[in-house]
């Protein structure tokens, strides 16, 4: 369907209403008036004639003087726009923290008068696939949460020129939901601790849906609660703010995904309606979906939803919408050994690799040592052996026989006896299961009845470890669903896709969007192949009888990486460039004008962190020195190191950016650029080797050399990250306070800060300061940031408390180890429980950057260069 038959088709409330009266060309004038702070009318002549197809523009110079835009869909022309800024005006559009969109001014200093460059030859853009999709739903606790519309239409703004015309609304909810349940008897605003539905507004994500609810509420403030989990003028704002977003969105031809109704509800449920179908524990409740209350509780939702926000149909629900584990918690792959006896190996077979991995995908299952991976695979029907490559043990398939020649260091041992059995009969075609139909279906009606135009989409996060024994369950589950009623967001495809899994079976012919996630936990680092983003989504498009439906992105936070991600939304139109042009590309736009040693720079940075290499996996977020710690999670690992690049190639391309600022407009976007490339060469490389020595010091003298020389550099890395608005602690809090001062919450000001500093640090928040635990919580680490105001001040802490330790324990003694963990660990949380809760100045850290970006850059080049 046409994209302007969509916008036509909303629901027709009262802020779609007032969006429909306006000429929609006017709200394409109006987005460039604000990108470009000057009035559009006077430069760009927009013509709308909707037709048949996916959405084409034409680009051309008009007689007036002005460039013309002919299109067939809003999207396809605020799409020409941005490729016109990008391409003609040496613009960069990415997202705020990494440049924003400021440099359209370029336009006007290129000419050096009131007139856009024209372009050398008339340009024809052409949508291939249906959709060019956005975010993750966790994307509105690590990036979005405290954003306020002034953000908001900024983002809205760049995601309608790079393209994408679908995307997640997921702001307002919780209002919904308290008036839901305020029908079946249910009061949240009055709910705490155990009952607490809600979490706090840095931790909202989980409680909707993700099956983590009671966490970072007010009520759990210390050190005494204030009623309930979230303040009421939260919830207001947020669904006023939802609101202005989604009237924004469909202005500008982005369709908008509400959450639809996905079965977790509140404890207080159960005791009301004792006969439903509801199991879980703690905070987490599901409510099986073919439950009469799970249709009444849908149903009243679903209508206050579209009547609060409108819709475009589109909704995401996800879940297992069952009060079963679910068939993913079986393991009818694992079995003890059928023969009796004990799996025997081979000898090891040296610069070998075995083919396939026992999960079914191309991520093979890791282990730290060969006795490890032997014992799982001794249990796995379809494991033949083991390979040893970078540094882990990894199962592998059966079904080859011997193993293949490896062009990198990498051993491997077969399994040489039958204790598996002999090989199993070929398998009865699949049928689907009855039960997963019955519950999907039950699912999807609970959209159909309040909108019978209703398309589910759904997260497949759930499936990437389903092998061939989930086959049936997927295939009910499809089976229940009008393929054009679905979408299914395959979510890691770069590294873990599911479209190619049971012979590309591409999920059945049910539309899916090719996804790349690359960032879990919204942290930073600079990786992602970018090859594979391009050449990996094309594969899936061109298949024979392929259902693919479009690309898209769904990291877990934003503002890292926008050059791995602009390829891909590019790919969804004709033209579009190869790898190498598309770096020489960006390297101008980054730059403001042509460099020779920005395009080096780029070129480098393509072949290092940005190589295409097998090695890439998006689940380096939480591996990076230096926000990890001895003991605890990710850089005492090597095996996650990043392995597939010199790093002093990294160094040199560091220095050709420093060189291209004699040549380049020094604005945010460069100089985020500028920071963040020192900022991974200083944590790859320097860091290695002072944590490296750090670990190994024995001495008391060696351990303070090695903790001193680890200060030194987390507090010049800090200082570097100063320099840039991509990489500020005091940015973070102070939007989470100014939420709280300008939504009247001003009393909640420091409740909210707590929310934010936890987030980034324990993840978990903290409650008790003086607690001796010597383990870690879950999710520990998980969203960490290498940010300034948290290098120094937080993590070089957590490597000064292990130094400390280590010099106060006997190295001699057989438990050392063992005790300087537990001792580490103990101190480390309550120095991060007291770090939570301290309260922000206005001051430090700083909410603005601070110092010479260029001169620090160059200062650290040198001082931390290659021996």
């Amino acid at each position: 369907m046409h994209l302007l038959i969509f916008l036509l088709s909303v629901t027709p409330l009262a802020q779609v209403e007032a969006m429909s009266s306006q000429d929609p060309v006017d709200n394409v004038y109006a987005m460039l008036t604000r990108v470009m702070k000057s009035d559009a009318t006077k430069y760009f002549d927009l013509v709308l004639e909707p037709a048949e197809g996916l959405g084409t523009a034409q680009v051309a110079n008009e007689p007036s003087g002005k460039l013309g835009i002919k299109a067939t869909s809003i999207n396809a022309m605020t799409y020409a726009a941005g490729v016109y800024l990008r391409e003609y005006c040496h613009a960069s559009l990415t997202w705020v923290k990494t440049g924003g969109l400021n440099s359209t001014s370029r336009c006007f200093s290129m000419t050096g008068n009131d007139t856009l460059p024209k372009i050398e030859n008339p340009l024809t853009l052409t949508r291939r696939m249906n959709w060019t999709y956005y975010q993750n739903v966790v994307d509105s606790s690590y990036s979005f949460v405290w954003w306020d519309f002034a953000r908001w239409e900024v983002e809205v703004d760049w995601m309608s020129l790079v393209g994408i015309n679908l995307a997640l609304m997921y702001n307002g909810q919780e209002a919904v939901l308290l008036r839901t349940y305020k029908k079946f008897g249910i009061d949240l605003t009055n709910a705490s601790g155990d009952n607490d539905f809600f979490n706090g507004p840095a931790f909202l994500s989980w409680s909707r849906g993700q099956g983590q609810g009671g966490v970072g509420g007010r009520d759990s403030f210390p050190p005494n609660g204030n009623g309930g989990a979230l303040p009421m003028w939260f919830i207001q704002g947020q669904e006023k703010l939802g609101q202005q977003i989604a009237t924004r969105m469909r202005s500008l031809g982005i369709n908008t995904i509400l959450r639809g109704f996905e079965g977790n509800v509140p404890l207080q449920l159960k005791t009301l309606y004792p006969k439903a179908n509801i199991s879980g524990s703690g905070t987490n409740y599901l409510l099986d979906a073919l439950d009469p209350l799970f249709t009444n509780l849908s149903d009243t939702y679903m209508q206050d939803l579209v009547a609060t926000f409108g819709t475009d149909h589109f909704y995401q629900a996800d879940g297992f919408f069952s009060h079963k584990s679910g068939p993913w918690a079986s393991s009818a792959n694992e079995i003890d050994s059928i023969n009796g006896e004990a799996c025997q190996y081979s000898a090891v077979i040296n610069m070998t690799y075995i083919k396939g991995c026992t999960t079914g995908s191309n991520r093979c299952e890791e282990y730290n040592t060969l006795a490890e991976a032997q014992a799982k695979c001794d249990k796995e029907m379809n494991c033949g052996g083991i390979t040893l490559q970078r540094g882990t043990y990894q199962t592998r398939s059966a079904r080859e026989t011997t193993p293949s020649p490896s062009n990198e260091p990498s051993v491997s041992w077969l399994i040489t006896n039958d204790c598996h059995g002999p090989p199993p009969p070929p398998p009865s075609p699949p049928q689907p299961d009855h039960d997963a139909f019955l519950h999907s279906q039950a699912a999807y009606h609970g959209l159909t009845r309040t909108d019978p135009q209703a398309v589910w989409v759904y997260q497949t996060w759930i499936w990437r470890g389903f092998n061939e024994d989930k086959l049936s369950f997927l295939l009910g589950w499809l089976e229940a669903v009008p393929p054009s009623k679905h979408l299914l967001l395959d979510q890691t495809a770069e590294y873990i896709p599911l479209w190619s899994r049971f012979n590309n079976w591409t999920f059945g012919g049910h539309p899916f969007v090719w996804c790349a996630m690359l960032d879990m936990g919204g942290g930073v680092g600079m990786f992602g192949d970018i090859e594979l983003v391009a050449e990996g989504s094309q594969s899936a498009f061109t298949l024979p009888n392929s259902s693919m439906a479009g690309v898209g992105i769904d990291p877990e936070g934003i503002d890292q990486n926008p050059v791995y991600y602009t390829k891909l939304f590019d790919s969804a139109w004709t033209p579009t460039d190869n790898t190498s042009t598309y770096l020489q590309k960006w390297s101008t736009q980054r730059c403001g004008k042509e460099s020779d040693n920005a395009a080096q720079a780029w070129a480098l940075l393509g072949n290092t962190v940005y190589k295409h290499d097998n090695a890439q996996t998006f689940e380096h977020h939480m591996k990076y020195c230096p926000t990890t710690m001895p003991g605890g999670s990710g850089w005492d690992k090597p095996m996650y190191r990043p392995s597939w690049y010199n790093y002093s190639d990294l160094h040199k391309a560091w220095g050709l950016l420093i060189d291209s600022t004699k040549d380049c407009d020094v604005d945010d976007g460069f100089i985020f650029d500028l920071v963040d490339v020192g900022r991974e060469y200083l944590s790859v490389a320097p860091c290695t080797a002072r944590y490296d020595a750090l670990v190994a010091a024995t001495t008391t003298p060696a351990i303070l050399n090695a903790s001193n020389a680890m200060t030194e550099l987390m507090e010049d890395l800090d200082t570097l990250l100063q320099t840039s608005g991509g990489f500020l602690l005091g940015h973070w809090i102070s939007q989470a306070r100014a939420l709280a001062k300008n939504s009247g919450g001003e009393d909640d000001a420091d409740f909210i800060e707590w929310n934010a500093r936890s987030q980034v640090t324990s993840w978990f928040p903290l409650f008790n300061c003086n607690s001796s635990s010597s383990s870690l919580p879950g999710l520990w680490d998980y969203g960490n940031k290498a940010w300034s105001g948290l290098v120094g001040p937080f993590y070089n802490k957590r490597y000064q408390i292990y130094a400390q330790e280590k010099m106060n324990l006997n190295p001699d003694d057989p438990s050392f180890q063992q005790k300087l963990q537990d001792a580490t660990i103990s101190k480390t949380v309550q120095m991060a429980c007291n770090f939570a809760r301290i309260k922000w100045d206005g001051v430090n850290p700083p909410a603005t950057p601070l110092g010479d970006p260029v001169a620090i850059s160059q200062q650290m080049w040198q001082k931390y260069a290659p021996v």
